[in-house]
Parts: C-alpha cells; structure tokens; sequence
C-alpha cells in the first residue's frame, strides 16, 4: 500500500504539469501536420508513424500547418544546399518533427549532424516509436561509439543524435551537445519551431544569448507568434492559456521589430523576419500557390490572413559574410500586394458604445446581410453563428427596431427552400423591399435565386403600441435615441433614400396616424406585387409572415395560401418572402458579391460585381438587374476597368457607383476605388490622396460626398479601423480603432452595419470568424461606432 508521502512526492510540482501541457501542444501539432500531409499540402511520408489515427483537420488548419512546414523546409533545404561540407542542423524542442527523417531520405544530408532536443520524457516516446518502426531504423545508420553513456543521449548513430535535456538547464545542455560530439565551430542552424514561447522572458532570452555565444558560425531560426494585442491576438492567447501553455514571451516581444531588437541586443549580427503572410505571397512562387488553392474547397481567406499575420520567421546571423536563407537579397524583396503609405492612423478619434441592455439579445453571427427594411426595421439575414446550442449556418432571420434597440427572431423552416447562405448581398429597395442575391450553403452548393423580403400591411395601432414602449428603454440607451422620419437610412454595401436620425427624442407613436398609414400603403404596393397582378410569370410566390415576438422566439406556424406560399399575422411586424423569378441573360451564381440599387433608364435596378463561384476564385463581370421585371443583362463598361473582385463593396455616389477594396486574382486585398457612371457606363479610377489600406471583408457607406468604410482585413499588421475618403478630391485618412477589451472582443470583418446620419454613429450588427485552431470567436452586437470626430 502507498503511503500518504510516496504519493504526495510522486504529485507532480507546477512546473512539471506546465511542461506536460507544453509537450500536449507536440501530440496536436504533429496530428495537424499528419492531416495536411493525406490531403496533399506537403509531401512527407513519415509522419504517419508518430500519429495513431489520422483526423482531418478543417482546410484552415491545414493550410496553417502547410506554411508552417513549407517555411521551416524551405529554410534547411536552403542552407543545405549552401554548405556542402560538414554542417549541424539543431533542432530544440523538435517534438515528433520529421525532417531528419525526410531529408535523409531524399540524399539532402551529406556532411550534416541533426541534433533533436526536448523534454527527457517526450523524447523516451519518441525513442520508442522510431524503435517500433523497420523504415524509421534504417534512415537512422550505423550507431556512434561513445566512450561513456549518458542518460542524456537517447539516440546516438553518426548523423542522428536525440537529446532528452530541458532547455531552462543550458550547462547540461552545453555538456550533452559536447558528449554527442558537437562542433561549435562548425556552420550550425539553430531550430526554435513554436518552443521559446512557452519559456520565461528570462529562460528564452537565455537560449537566445547562448545560441550566439557558443556557435562561432550559426543561424538562429525562430518560429512563433506575434501581434498579441489585437482581438485575434487576445483570442490565441486565451487559448493556450486554457489548454495550460500560456505564451509567456509574446507580451515582452509583440512584434517582429521587437524580437529583431532582442536578437541583435543578444549578440547576433543581423536578422531578417517575415510574417506568414509575407512568406506565403513573397517567397512561394504562384505556381505552388495556384496548386495549394486546388487542393481542398477554401472559403475562409479572412482567417488565412489574420492567422498569418500572427505567426513569423525570423533568422539571425552569427556574421554579415552569412548570405540569407530566405532570398537572394532581403533588402531587395519586392512584396507582391499593394505598398501601403505608412503614416500611422490616426488615434482617439473613435469610440465604441457598447448598448448593454438586458432586454437587448447579443446578434452573434457572421458573413450575414443586414437590410432596411420597409424603411422601418432592420433585417438580419444567413450567416454563420449560434442556433439550437451549436455554430452552424443560420435558418434564423433577425428583426431588429432601431427606435427602441429590440430585437427578436424566428427559424424558418420550409422544405425545399435554399435558405441557409453565407456570403450572400442585400440591396435595400427605395419601397422598403430587401433584395437577397447569391450566397452559398458550402463551398460545394452554390445558393440559387433571388430572395425578396418585403414589410407587409400591419395595423397602425398594432405598431403604435409597440412603438410607445420605447420610453422605457430610452435610459438605458441615450446615445441613439433615433426616431424614424421619411428621411435617409444606409445598409453597408448600398445607400438607399432614407437614414435613421435622431431628431428630438420624438418617437413614431407622435406621428399623424395617416402619414403611417401613407406610408404602409407605400409598401404593400411593391412593384413585385404589382407585376404579379398583371404578369403572374414575374415572380414565383413563396409567401411567408412570421411572428417576430420582442420578449420570446416563435416558431410559426405556416398556413399555405398558396401552392408555395405561407404567411402568418404578427405582433412586431408582418413580412413575406419571395422567390423571384429571373429572366433574360441570368449571371452565373456566386458569392461574395457586391450589389448596389441605382435608378437605370428610369427604372431601379440592382448592380451586382464579381465575386466568386466554384470554379472561379474571382470574378470580373458586371450584370444587372431590373428590380420590376427581373430581367437581367450584362453590363459592359469602357476606362479603366477594376478587374477581378472578391470580398469587396458597391455604394451609390450621386447616381454612380463606388467600387472599393477586395481581394482581387491573385487574391491579394486591393486599396482601389473605380466609380462607374451610369449615364456614360464608363469606369474611372479614384486617386488616393493620404492614406487608405488594402482591404477586404469590410463595410461601407458613402454620406453626402464622403466615403465610410469600417473594419476589414489586410496583410498588415494594423488592424484595419475606419477610413473616411473624400469622392470629389481622393483625400483619405484612416482611423484606428479603440484598444481592444479582453472580455468583449471584436473582429472587424464579415460584419454588416448600419450609417445614422443624423447621430453620425454607425451601428454594426455580428462579425467574427474562425480563429484557426483556437475556436471561433462571433462578437457580441450590437454595437455604435461614434465616428463624428472623423467627419470634419
């Protein structure tokens, strides 16, 4: 029987659960790396036998584990190949890495010595399984004689040497090299794949400072992650903090700048350092590019980008007569996306209002549509989010009231209906319809269509009594006091004739009965309606009204009216859904499009361009759409042509049309403006005066002669905040935003918003997306941007 004190010495110390965790993240890493490997990132036929059982990982964390090998292979493959004599690879904490065994398959390791290090406990399992395994012994050659053992040296054979030494011990480290026969003298690199970090501030910058005064001729290379300050970063740390192996040196060096500065202070020469991104568009030729995008179906670009924006490779030299590993020349890498003028945003200009109201339920859900609907509600519409307990692509539609900030939904549920859609637009209807056009359910369905939602005739009492509830909730929400007048409102991706403003606290209970009369009757008689009368053929009626109940979630109950029709009476508001039928030269169907309204020979039409499809990852068509008859024709435009767009925005400016950001066909985010006119059908090319950021994913209003645009992603490593372009001159300043609160994180991107004009505030409704293999983060909205220090 144990005793009380056997046991209480067999517990493990603090130290030792932390080193445990750490050595956790080797076993899913080499897992991740395994499942890129099957689906044919990275050609590497070894790491099946250190994985029990193959999982698939989603294509994001695929592709981040891609260009994590490809960097650290492209850098060996490199420096093999510069030092053809004797040389030393020493990778410390090299976990179940494979590269010894796959270079020394292809013949790459002439002349080198390959030193694994880790933890003694992590390498007995990997001594074990390399033992179990005929093809792993015989890569590993004749055994080195020692005149004396050590418990040290797990594997000892000429070439291949692993180390079971903890690297916060650096004079046994220093010993356990010399016993494996070691030469200091000898062109060395020095490995760190994701293992600095997990070490103190103190123990890191050790190994650092020991790397440069023991290795007389060497090249540090250092992989791990950076930009711990913004939400992505927030969010990754929060992750490794849960899982037991928080990041201890990423606050003290935040970016590449910092750890350069940390090297060079460390006594190496000089440095050189890329962020993913960089590597990825910079050093890996299109053609291997073209081929990774093939692989699997891929639609998360926005969290491709930001996930490599936080990792980086940074090498230092022992001596400046050492040449790159990375390039010929680092100074004279031409970077492939747009040069960004790096005046800094300017800071403090925008604030965030949170509407903390419990009566206010949090709108968490991505890559959606907001419209204006009936010039009365907001519509919230697909996305990605929370529905029945789980992430899944939404069924719910959101109706939300800008007066008092309620909100509620109802889940549809028809059958042989194509309702779940991500990626989809909205155009906001001068009668007060929503347009929904495009959009996907997977990569591999394409969803088909045209989805029109229109407020239908309630009676006035029912919203005058709904409307008079708002006093109760004015208190709690003083700052966006709005009441509605025929006046303007704004959907991000369109500028439709009426804003919400703010207008002496007056509420539409205080309207003539007759002007809401007026304006209900303005609504039923939709121009759809109108051509079913007398052309049945226009439209398919897919009828449907839900009960939208501000304290509670309905589920309706449909009554078919119709062969494809349902409807229902509501207390919050009473809205149809229609399935538009579409004639003349109909575009091919896609995602993340752009739309705008506009009025086109008199009639109000849709202008849709670019997007995406299956086969294309960016498209450069231009169609549009007659809103009354459904006809569509292509429309082919002289001067400078934009060119293929993905991801980006179209606003109406004075009757043209404002075409901003995306990702283009090398799917590189552009900076852009081109304004189409309508009368000409000529696109022109904006000159940008000041600074405006490449970007995509964003949202974007244009007020008076000014452009507003609100987050998105870029390959930089400032997060894109608010931009505000002048139309008439190309003037443009970008904004930054406020400094993030680690208990609400917001993500700028695959958000919608709203413009109140009158407030100059601009609400923004979800936004988030899956932050690689650290969860998926949907913000809490919504929420108000102040913007009015940035309108002068």
């Amino acid at each position: 029987m144990q005793s009380n004190s056997d046991a209480s010495h067999k517990r493990k110390n603090p130290k030792s659960r932390r080193d445990t965790a750490v050595q956790g993240t080797n076993d899913s890493s080499i897992i991740s790396k395994y499942s890129m490997v099957t689906q044919g990132y990275f050609e590497d036929p070894y790491y099946e036998y250190f994985v029990n059982k193959c999982q698939r990982r989603a294509p994001l964390i695929n592709r981040g584990y891609y260009i994590r090998v490809k960097t650290i292979d492209h850098i060996l493959r490199k420096f093999l190949l510069q030092h053809q004599g004797s040389k030393q690879i020493i990778s410390i904490g090299a976990g179940f890495d494979t590269s010894f065994f796959r270079l020394k398959s292809t013949g790459q390791l002439e002349n080198t010595i390959f030193v694994e290090i880790d933890f003694p406990e992590l390498v007995k399992r990997k001594h074990a399984l390399i033992s179990n395994q005929p093809a792993l012994q015989q890569l590993l050659g004749e055994k080195e004689v020692c005149s004396e053992k050590s418990p040290l040296l797990e594997i000892n054979t000429v070439d291949y040497k692993l180390l079971g030494v903890d690297l916060t011990q650096l004079n046994i480290l220093d010993a356990a090299l010399r016993m494996a026969g070691v030469d200091f003298d000898l062109p060395t690199v020095i490995l760190s794949e994701c293992v600095l970090t997990y070490m103190t501030r103190r123990c890191s910058t050790s190994v650092v400072g020991w790397g440069s005064e023991t290795f007389a001729n060497s090249i540090f290379v250092l992989y791990e992650q950076i930009n711990p300050h913004d939400a992505f970063g927030m969010f990754m740390q929060h992750h490794f903090h849960i899982v037991g192996s928080p990041l201890k040196c990423i606050n003290s060096y935040p970016t590449i700048e910092s750890q350069k500065q940390r090297f060079l202070h460390q006594g190496w020469n000089w440095c050189e350092a890329y962020d993913m991104n960089q590597f990825y568009c910079n050093l890996i030729d299109q053609s291997e590019r073209d081929r990774v995008e093939k692989l699997e179906p891929f639609d998360e670009h926005e969290e491709w980008h930001v996930k490599c924006n936080h990792y980086m490779v940074l090498l230092a030299y022992s001596s400046p007569s050492i040449s790159s590993l990375m390039c010929a020349d680092p100074k004279l890498l031409d970077f492939k996306y747009p040069t960004i003028n790096r005046n800094p945003p300017v800071s403090n200009k925008v604030n965030i209002e949170f509407l903390n109201n419990e009566d206010i339920p949090f709108v968490k859900r991505f890559s959606h549509i907001t419209g204006n609907l009936g010039n009365r509600f907001i519509v919230i519409f697909g996305g990605f989010g929370e529905q029945d307990g789980r992430h899944q692509r939404l069924t719910e539609i959101g109706i939300y009231n800008p007066i008092n900030h309620k909100m509620c939904s109802t889940q549809l549920k028809i059958p042989d209906f194509d309702f779940p859609r991500m990626h989809l637009s909205a155009a906001s209807l001068k009668d007060g319809r929503v347009m929904i056009i495009g959009g996907r359910n997977s990569p591999f369905k394409v969803s088909n269509g045209i989805i029109v939602i229109s407020l239908r005739s309630t009676e006035t009492d029912k919203m005058t009594n709904e409307l008079s509830k708002c006093d109760i909730v004015k208190k709690n929400s003083q700052s966006s006091n709005i009441s509605l007048d025929e006046n303007k409102i704004c959907d991000s991706e369109t500028r439709d004739s009426t804003v919400y403003t703010h207008k002496n606290e007056e509420s539409e209970s205080n309207l003539p009965s007759n002007k809401l009369n007026e304006s209900f009757n303005n609504i039923e008689q939709n121009p759809c309606e109108r051509v079913l009368n007398s052309i049945s053929e226009s439209c398919e009626n897919t009828n449907i009204s839900t009960n939208l109940n501000s304290a509670t979630e309905i589920v309706p109950e449909f009554n078919q009216i119709a062969q494809d029709s349902w409807t229902e009476e509501t207390e919050f508001c009473d809205f149809q859904l229609t399935l538009l039928k579409e004639s003349g030269d109909v575009p091919e169907p896609r995602w993340r499009h752009a739309v705008c309204n506009v009025i086109y020979q008199g009639v109000e039409h849709v202008i849709v361009y670019g997007g995406r499809t299956m086969a294309d990852l960016t498209l450069n068509d231009c169609n549009i759409l007659n809103t009354v008859t459904g006809e569509w024709k292509k429309l082919c435009g002289s001067g400078d042509d934009p060119g293929p767009r993905q991801s980006h925005t179209l606003c109406l400016w004075n009757n043209e049309v404002v075409l901003y950001g995306g990702l283009n066909d090398q799917l590189l985010p552009s900076s852009d403006i081109y304004i189409l006119n309508l009368d000409l059908l000529s696109w022109r090319k904006l000159e940008i005066q000041g600074t405006l950021y490449p970007r995509y994913s964003h949202s974007c209003h244009v007020v008076n002669n000014q452009m507003i645009v609100i987050g998105g992603v870029n390959l930089t490593h400032d997060t894109p905040g608010v931009a505000v372009v002048n139309l008439i001159n190309g003037e443009s300043v970008e904004y930054s935003l406020p400094s993030m609160d680690k208990n609400n994180l917001i993500l700028f991107h695959q958000h919608s918003s709203v413009m109140l004009e009158e407030d100059k505030k601009i609400l923004v409704i979800g936004g988030g997306g899956n932050c690689f293999s650290f969860g998926t983060h949907l913000n809490k909205t919504p929420f108000l941007l102040d913007i009015k220090q940035c309108l002068v």
